[in-house]
């Protein structure tokens, strides 16, 4: 190689280690200078019960990006014991972040425009707490005055000296985490495995009062959250779906795939309960929600959906009896629990499209268990409220509901609920339609009285009640022919033929008689508090099924509502109890 080669050779290596260590150089003033202003901003604007803390800033001139490391966003633990004091329940969070990188800076729109525009942003390691705090002691009722709206600040914004605009392309979450923890009870309510976070198209634009306040456009932003895995705190479910995703433009929100599964078989799973409790098995295809309006949620604390459509949700519930019962519950009913509930809601409609249920229980007096299954299911559910200024106009919560069930027989449900009622009524009616063989109902009537159809054709049936929560009446015309039964002896397994020759000898074999007009039963049963809805509709529907076939129970109905139910005047005749689903002539 000749001297001028080399002489250039060496030339070009000198100009180019130059360059390397004055941008090594660069970057590191600017980083001192970012971590300069970084603390100056910290110290001037510090967050109130929390700690902002990090280990390091960096800059990357090549690729105009700044990274912090070990970014934590901590609360007080005096503020943390305060809030428990309180008669108040709050969310408190805790932040910690492995790596915070902002890639492709626009400098040149930073300096002409004054507007910050970023290609990218990568959260690397985030690791969210969620602290869920149960105050103590009882809430005082403070009546606040009304605080006049400022017309100077935009409710969600930011306030930033001497910037027009933000404007970021994306930002990912990678290797997210959040839990929620119990700080009374020191445990975890839910965690996750790791998710990714896509968020795409944030713009913070300035106030249209030209002041220093930057509020978000949500026009085009896409948010989606992929390979979520939460577990329950229990350890008993894990909550999953493929994909959560929302755009604005179409005003919904998407979940792929979602499942409520549970960890363990139904043998394993009755052996991690200490009392009886109901195993799920929830999926659903896709589910799609109207965006709720999220300055009111958070700020009023109230939830507006206008719709919720569940596409082929396949809904599984199984109960071991075999285990003790928890006599301390007192379930309450579905329109008890929603006015019960602490945040303000009101979902306008639920429209359930395609769906599967099976409920199956097993006892100690069965080998095999209860079971009843409903197919091709179609749902709607209108007026879920129970904000008591919107219950002045229309105050009545509604389901409806068709199908098949046992895949055989088509039924219709609909129930209303009216939300302002003091004793917390509500009326039912419905339908179930043949001609189908009495059998195919066995496995759900057999295991709960041991009855068994051995012959005979539902041709239809419909009934209509009314209930509160302490009992049920209403009534029931079923139609049918050809009825042969047995019933199981109470004391061994097997059938009493004596039993079962008395009770076809007393059921009817047809409704109507030939030559008769049909028998209409009536319904009746005293809930039992310590379960739910779905026993307490079940065995108000088997009341009237018992009263229409034995000829006794009838009579029998009718003597323990009169007895529950009928108060006396002072001069000892009884008055007549009128019933909601009764209409005035």
């Amino acid at each position: 190689m000749s001297k001028a080669k080399k002489r250039l050779l060496i030339i070009f290596g000198i100009i180019t280690l130059f360059i390397v260590i004055l941008i090594f150089s660069l970057n590191g003033i600017v980083a001192g200078i970012i971590e300069n202003k970084v603390d100056a901003f910290l110290e001037k604007h510090p967050v109130k019960h929390y700690r902002l803390t990090y280990d390091r800033v960096g800059f990357n001139l090549v690729n105009r990006s700044v990274r912090i490391v070990g970014l934590t966003y901590t609360p007080d633990k005096s503020y943390l014991d305060s809030l428990e004091n309180s008669g108040f329940s709050h969310m408190v969070p805790q932040i910690k972040v492995g790596k915070f990188i902002v890639t492709g800076i626009g400098i040149s729109d930073a300096i002409q425009d004054k507007v910050i525009k970023i290609n990218h942003v990568k959260i690397k390691k985030v690791f969210v707490t969620l602290y869920k705090i149960k105050g103590d002691k009882p809430a005082e009722k403070k009546v606040k005055p009304e605080k006049k709206k400022s017309t100077s600040v935009i409710p969600d914004s930011v306030k930033i000296k001497g910037i027009n605009g933000i404007v970021i392309n994306n930002i990912l979450l990678n290797k997210s985490k959040v839990e929620i923890v119990d700080v009374k009870e020191n445990n975890k309510i839910l965690e996750n495995d790791e998710m990714i976070i896509d968020i795409s198209n944030i713009v913070l634009e300035k106030s249209k009062f030209n002041n220093d306040y930057l509020y978000t456009d949500v026009g085009d932003i896409r948010f989606e959250i992929r390979n979520n895995v939460f577990r329950t705190g229990d350890g008993l479910y894990e909550i999953a779906f493929d994909k959560l995703y929302t755009n604005k433009n179409d005003e919904l929100i998407t979940i792929k795939n979602f499942k409520f599964k549970p960890l363990y078989t139904k043998n394993d799973f009755t052996k991690q309960l200490k009392y009886q409790q109901e195993r799920y098995d929830i999926k659903a295809k896709e589910l799609l929600i109207t965006q709720p309006d999220f300055e009111k949620l958070f700020a009023d604390n109230e939830l507006h959906i206008e719709k919720v459509i569940v596409k082929s949700p396949d809904i599984g519930i199984y109960r071991d009896k075999r285990i003790p019962f928890p006599h301390f519950k007192r379930p309450l009913l579905p329109h008890q629990a929603i006015k019960k509930m602490k945040m303000n809601l009101e979902v306008d409609t639920v429209l359930i499209e395609n769906a599967k249920f099976a409920y199956e229980e097993l006892t100690d007096r069965n080998v095999k268990p209860l079971y009843i299954s409903f197919n091709d299911l179609e749902g709607v559910i209108s007026n879920v409220c129970n904000i008591k200024d919107k219950l002045k106009t229309n105050n009545k919560m509604r389901l409806s509901l068709r199908g098949k069930m046992m895949k055989a027989a088509p039924f219709e449900l609909q129930f209303v609920f009216p939300m302002k009622a003091r004793n917390d009524t509500f009326v039912f009616w419905g339908a179930v339609y043949g001609k189908v063989p009495l059998k195919i109902f066995n496995k759900a009537v057999h295991p709960a009285s041991g009855i068994t159809f051995d012959d005979g054709y539902l041709d239809k049936l419909t009934f209509k009640g009314g209930a509160n929560p302490v009992y049920s009446k209403g009534e029931m015309t079923m139609l049918y022919h050809d009825l042969a039964l047995t019933v199981d002896k109470k004391e061994k397994e097997g059938q009493n033929k004596f039993l079962s020759w008395g009770a076809t000898a007393a059921v009817r074999k047809n409704n109507p008689i030939e030559g008769k007009p049909p028998k209409t039963a009536v319904m009746f049963y005293e809930r039992d508090v310590e379960k739910g809805f779905g026993n307490f509709l079940w065995k108000t529907i088997f009341s009237g099924l018992k009263a229409t076939m034995i000829i006794s129970v009838n009579s029998m109905n009718k003597k323990k509502y009169k007895a529950l139910t009928t108060p006396k005047n002072s001069d000892g005749n009884k008055k007549k109890k009128k019933w909601p689903w009764k209409k005035k002539k």
